[in-house]
This record gives C-alpha cells, sequence and structure tokens, in this order.
C-alpha cells in the first residue's frame, strides 16, 4: 500500500520506496526535509478552526478564529529581521 502512494508522484522524497528494511533507513532522510514549526503550528490552527466550525460540540483548547489563523499566516511570512 504505501510503496503504491510512494510511486504516485505526490512523495518525490519517497519515490522507489518498497517498503523492505532497507527502504527504511533510505527513507530516514525525509526527516531532514520536515516543513518549519510555524508552518506545522498554522496547520494545527486551521484544524483547530475547522473542528470550531464543523465539530462545535468538540470544542478547542484555545480560541480560535480565522483572524487568528490569517495573523499567524502573516507572521509566518514575514521576514526575521537581522
Amino acid at each position: 500500500m504505501i510503496a503504491g502512494l510512494c510511486s504516485c508522484g505526490l512523495f518525490p522524497s519517497l519515490d522507489g520506496f518498497s517498503g523492505g528494511d532497507a527502504s527504511i533507513d533510505a527513507a530516514s532522510d525525509v526527516t531532514s526535509d520536515a516543513p518549519p514549526d510555524g508552518l506545522i503550528e498554522i496547520s494545527w490552527l486551521i484544524e483547530e478552526l475547522r473542528v470550531s466550525l464543523f465539530a462545535q460540540q468538540l470544542g478547542t483548547p484555545e480560541p480560535i478564529s480565522a483572524r487568528r489563523v490569517e495573523n499567524a499566516i502573516e507572521a509566518f511570512e514575514r521576514p526575521v529581521p537581522g
């Protein structure tokens, strides 16, 4: 199953991944291409916004709004002074 997903072209860093033990070692380099922490935070904010809009009964750990997500995106895109 994983091999089929990897050969579809959506995950270029996993092309040729066969799922064997030797491939696990070769695929360990994938973690070096991890997204920045700010981007991960934005993705979680978006998920929390989705929960607050479509599954309100579940609740979120902190208040969330579209504006809060937009502010996080703007802060992520802003260049770091230095």
